[in-house]
């Protein structure tokens, strides 16, 4: 055999991809065996000896060495025969399954890594979470911190104050110590003013309107008053706390606590504060203030003010106006609101009021309007309302008022005068354009509507229903 031809075989007889080659005219290999053997023809020639290799791919190659027999050699082509045994053949379904293994595990570790990484992202989330929870946790107490270092601070302003007497003057001082308020103290002199103005029995009930205005200002309110404070201050603001719950605030329909919109409508309120907002009461929806102290109230009609009127709006001793108009107040009238001597208007029309007008209302020196009809108020006029030298606008219609009108209606420079749709009976003093009498408008009980209870003088002007 030549070298040249045996070299041409080795060429064209390597296999690749682990496939078996067959040439046109079907020449076979004989079976192979493990190392080097011999291989026959079906004649029992032998044909060739077979090595097994492998390459850098573990790509097994089979190299023809020698004995090799060529059949029908034309011009053209050269045919070959080589013999894929049975074994080869398992040996290449042997390594099919291999390369299918390995595929299999290369798609296994692929999907393990999607798999991991998708656990990854999950797991990197539940940290991420977890750690914005601690975040946020930490950033909670760090404000709790911030706000005990505040109340800290406010405190060091709460200095105690002590008594110092004058040499000779009989007057007395306040200096301040060095005495710093603690919380416990703090809450027990404030405690000690509100008890001064309302008296001990409401606080015994934690929901009552003065505990309610206790608790706020003593651990809610950011104004912080401390009991060394001015103490009207201290007692105007807890004043208007009380009224706030007493009149049922968190139903109010506008101007309640926390408001965002309150003041910014074209009404009474405007301008104004929500009530327990952190500013100065002075600020507050409704009020108005001279020189630091509360002067008038002046609520805007129908905004479901409701409750009952505190005795406690005695002590705003500078109040000149009260009105209250159109709204669903009920309870009695509190004889401590005529404690303001300078009120000038009181006003609470059109409300759910009872009971009588208490004595204490008919000593006002500077009372100008009295002001409650459409109400079911009763009893009778008091004589003491001749008392009332300021008053100049009377209006009790549409209540049960009953009993005859006193005679000292005259001593009083009354203007308007209504009194209709009641129980009065009698002669009606007033008369309109009589000497010494200022009167310019009755309106009485007198006509064939209310069966002429009231008589009224001829010529007397009185408007009769």
């Amino acid at each position: 055999m030549h070298r040249h031809h045996l070299l041409f075989l080795v060429g064209i007889l390597v296999p690749t991809n682990c496939e078996s080659i067959d040439n046109e005219q079907g020449l076979r290999l004989s079976q192979p065996e493990v190392g080097h053997a011999s291989r026959k023809e079906s004649n029992g020639n032998d044909i060739a000896d077979v090595k097994h290799f492998e390459t850098f791919d573990i790509t097994p190659v089979y190299y023809l060495t020698d004995k090799l027999t060529y059949r029908n050699l034309g011009k053209t082509k050269m045919h070959r025969k080589r013999t894929i045994t049975k074994k080869s053949i398992k040996m290449t379904t042997m390594m099919d399954t291999q390369m299918s293994t390995k595929m299999s595990a290369k798609t296994s570790i692929k999907m393990s890594v999607k798999t991991s990484s998708k656990m990854s992202v999950k797991m990197t989330t539940k940290m991420s979470v977890k750690t914005s929870m601690k975040m946020s946790v930490k950033m909670s107490m760090k404000m709790k911190m911030k706000m005990k270092m505040r109340m800290k601070m406010r405190m060091k302003l709460c200095k105690s104050k002590k008594l110092s007497v004058d040499n000779g003057t009989g007057g007395g001082t306040y200096k301040p110590s060095k005495t710093v308020y603690t919380d416990k103290n703090r809450e027990n002199d404030l405690m000690d003013i509100f008890k001064e103005v309302s008296g001990d029995e409401p606080f015994n009930d934690p929901q009552s309107p003065q505990s309610l205005a206790a608790e706020w200002i003593l651990r809610r309110d950011k104004l912080f008053v401390c009991p060394n404070s001015e103490k009207k201050k201290v007692i105007q603001r807890y004043v208007m706390a009380v009224y706030y719950w007493s009149h049922k605030g968190q139903d109010w329909s506008m101007c309640f606590e926390g408001d965002e919109g309150c003041g910014k409508q074209d009404n009474d309120f405007k301008g104004k504060m929500a009530y327990l907002s952190p500013g100065d009461e002075c600020e507050w929806a409704g009020n108005t203030c001279k020189e630091k102290f509360i002067d008038s109230i002046i609520f805007e009609e129908e905004i479901n003010v409701k409750g009952t009127i505190p005795m406690e709006i005695g002590e705003i001793d500078m109040l000149e106006v009260i009105s209250m108009e159109a709204q669903v107040i009920g309870g009695t009238l509190p004889p401590e609101m005529a404690k303001p001597q300078n009120l000038r208007i009181i006003d609470y029309d059109f409300n759910r009021l009872t009971g009588t007008i208490p004595e204490e209302y008919y000593s006002l020196p500077l009372l100008e309007q009295l002001d409650f009809n459409n109400n079911f108020l009763s009893g009778t006029l008091s004589p003491s309302i001749g008392n009332l030298q300021s008053l100049i606008f009377i209006q009790l219609h549409y209540n049960q008022f009953t009993g005859t009108f006193p005679q000292e209606l005259l001593d009083a420079p009354i203007l308007v005068a209504e009194f209709q749709f009641n129980n009065f009976f009698g002669p009606m003093p007033l008369c309109i354009g009589a000497p010494d009498q200022t009167i310019g408008a009755i309106s009485v009980d007198c006509g064939p509507a209310s069966g002429a209870p009231v008589t009224c003088g001829e010529g007397c002007g009185c408007e009769c229903f």
